[in-house]
């Protein structure tokens, strides 16, 4: 568990953050969900799962561009 939250709520709480009109507007749906959460942790929580995101794809593109994989 990240941030003291389940993966699951993690991802539901950077999903409705990105896709979401506004941090506000997240914070609304996720209210209603049961999710009481500040604006300003959907914001951090958001920022934060979009950088796993660019450092994951970053180790994946390191580790083809340096050849050590094989077609199986």
């Amino acid at each position: 568990m990240s941030e003291g939250l389940t993966p699951n709520v993690l991802s539901t709480i950077a999903q409705y953050g990105a896709i979401a009109a506004s941090f506000e507007a997240a914070r609304t749906t996720l209210i209603d969900w049961g999710i009481n959460i500040s604006l300003k942790r959907i914001e951090r929580l958001t920022y934060y799962f979009g950088k796993i995101g660019i450092n994951l794809r970053q180790s994946k593109l390191t580790f083809f561009s340096s050849g050590q994989f094989s077609y199986k």
